[in-house]
């Protein structure tokens, strides 16, 4: 229950409670009226009144503090807010229509004062046993600072020395993962005792403030350098000095469940951090290296922020190619990219685009490794650590005939095989993963797991969707400039379609007097030049020719000169339509291309 719904519930409450006794003609008999004598003029006692105002008031501050105080702490320290505020608004107001119909004031007021008082005292008291010492209220150290504030005259304000670790530094919120319930939580309350808590704190909202997707920790004799991945490029930033870089670290492991003890061993584990409106999935890597050690922190969005293919910047008529391959009852689309290219976001999302409430859906991936996240789509996991392959499902999966079957990684050859053939046999659909820099060779490593049927799964595929990540031009700081004919024509684009091209800010030779107004560094990108990334795509039809072949004649040379026959455009010339959209410059273009 919110704040604002605290406040309207309480005074909907009290007003009908005061207008049922306004309203009614005369009071209510009772026996006791015969004794007792109201007086000649049915007054109202104004002490009687001021005392039930005051505990109303106190009922209204002490609720309102009990919201924000389980808003803030109460999932943390087993205390939800949806279990404690309903409790101090409802005891209060039956009270309230109770004390308001009896007859005798004293046995009303001590009514309402023990349904204010036993809510708020019951939870003051299991609330200061589950919080650190300088955290619980009403307690003497407490009373004092309050009472100092209160003859100082000015509204007291928490000096930050008093404060818990956890409340210091920006409003991060962090929760260990990684093991059981209760070792997470003795973990994070281990954690909160280091001063490297509230550097961890710092360290992830400065990162997401300035977009970082990865923290990169690079451990030195003497020091910590410290770099940000923003939109895919590395950028360094302030280093650290040694001995704050290790109790952050050791933070971080601890939280994470990993050794905070092992500096050379690769380690591998994950906590999870709130930021502002954001929720992050911080998976951690530290490996020892000949300097010291590398530690590099990725910090992964729980939502996605692409609802949609055209979000990602895919052109509407490769959009609408790609539903129609993904709407076909059989056949096999495969979705590749490098590593790091945004790859199961695009999975993800192009999944999303398909009728997944009028087909039956089924999913095969390693359980280490979740990498579909879509609704409606059932998830059968494999326990790869265990030597386990998507083989070991597949059986269970054909057996029920799902209308198509999704596996980001096929692992083997026989599983490439058993799903080909479950397509052509059944007339499914099949959607699939791989990594690799083009569509072609998307399709070459494939047939590199070695299939006994490379002719079904050249019979199978159908379509091959690759994309590379690029960056976009600042649209405050962009320069536009006047491309020269050679140029035009090395990037195939006819003298005339393009009047000017853009690329990123390029700052004044030395000595040139800056604008009047003109601020130092671009306030939306940094001065990096570049703010956020998209995706260019290329989607491979597979053509008959290509299918024989994928047979015949598997080379990645072959098999180019035949898309391009097609009609299939490459990434290259799909970099270039969003350079000469001004979306990106020739110079990034290169850049990702060269990956």
């Amino acid at each position: 229950m919110c704040r604002k719904a605290v406040i309207v519930v309480g005074s909907l409450g009290l007003t009908c409670g005061w207008a049922g006794v306004l309203m009614a003609q005369e009071w209510p008999y009772y026996p006791a009226q015969e004794v007792l004598d109201r007086g000649p003029g049915d007054y109202l006692a104004w002490y009687k009144l001021l005392a039930c105002v005051i505990l109303v008031l106190f009922w209204v501050r002490t609720t309102d503090w009990i919201n924000r105080d389980t808003f803030e702490l109460g999932d943390r320290i087993d205390m939800p807010a949806q279990i404690w505020n309903p409790i101090a608004v409802f005891a209060f107001l039956v009270a309230f229509l109770l004390a308001v119909s009896i007859p005798l004031f004293a046995v009303g007021i001590v009514l309402l004062f023990l349904a204010w008082a036993a809510p708020l005292a019951t939870y003051i008291l299991m609330r200061n046993g589950r919080v650190t010492d300088e955290q619980k209220v009403l307690t003497p150290a407490h009373i004092k600072l309050w009472l100092a504030a209160l003859m100082s005259g000015r509204k007291r304000k928490q000096p930050t020395d008093t404060l818990a670790a956890q409340e210091q530094g920006p409003p991060v919120q962090l929760t260990a993962c990684g093991a059981s319930e209760t070792e997470n939580q003795a973990h994070l309350i281990m954690a909160r005792q280091s001063p490297g808590y509230v550097l961890v704190k710092e360290l992830i909202a400065d990162s997401i403030m300035r977009r970082a997707t990865r923290i990169m920790l690079d451990y030195s004799k003497e020091a910590v350098d410290v770099r940000y991945d923003v939109d895919g490029v590395w950028h360094p930033v302030e280093p650290r000095d040694r001995e704050s870089g290790d109790v952050l670290l050791a933070v971080m492991k601890k939280i994470s469940a990993l050794n905070m003890e092992e500096r050379r061993a690769r380690q591998e584990g994950e906590f999870k951090a709130k930021f502002g409106n954001g929720k992050y999935n911080c998976q951690l890597v530290s490996q020892g290296t000949k300097t010291g050690e590398r530690a590099i922190l990725e910090l992964v969005p729980e939502k996605i922020p692409f609802k949609s293919l055209d979000d990602l910047g895919m052109r509407e008529k490769m959009r609408d190619e790609l539903k129609g391959f993904l709407a076909n009852p059989d056949g096999m689309v495969i979705f590749s990219s490098l590593p790091l290219g945004g790859l199961q976001t695009t999975w993800n999302v192009g999944l999303t685009a398909t009728d997944r409430y009028l087909r039956d859906f089924a999913a095969i991936e390693d359980k280490a490794r979740p990498f579909t996240h879509v609704e409606n789509i059932e998830v059968f996991p494999f326990d790869g650590a265990a030597g386990q392959t998507p083989d070991s499902v597949l059986r269970t999966i054909t057996l029920r005939e799902p209308d198509v079957i999704v596996i980001p990684d096929f692992v083997t050859g026989t599983a490439v095989d058993s799903l080909c053939e479950y397509s052509l046999t059944q007339k499914r659909l099949i959607c699939a993963t791989i990594r690799a820099k083009d569509g072609i060779e998307a399709l070459l490593r494939i047939l590199a797991l070695k299939p006994q049927q490379p002719d079904k799964f050249a019979a199978t595929v159908t379509a091959v969707l690759n994309q590379r990540l690029v960056r976009l031009l600042c649209e405050t700081c962009r320069q536009a400039y006047e491309p020269p004919d050679q140029l035009l024509q090395k990037l195939g684009i006819p003298k005339g379609r393009v009047e000017v091209l853009y690329r990123e800010y390029q700052p004044p030779p030395p000595g040139t007097k800056k604008k009047r107004g003109e601020p130092e560094v671009c306030p939306d990108c940094g001065g990096i030049g570049y703010r956020g990334r998209t995706a260019v795509f290329e989607l491979i039809k597979i053509s008959d020719e290509m299918r024989t072949a994928l047979v015949s004649q598997p080379r990645l040379d072959v098999l180019r000169r035949l898309s391009r026959q097609a009609g299939n455009l490459t990434l290259q010339e799909e970099g270039i339509l969003l350079v000469a959209r001004g979306g990106t410059a020739i110079t990034e273009l290169q850049r990702v291309l060269k990956q």
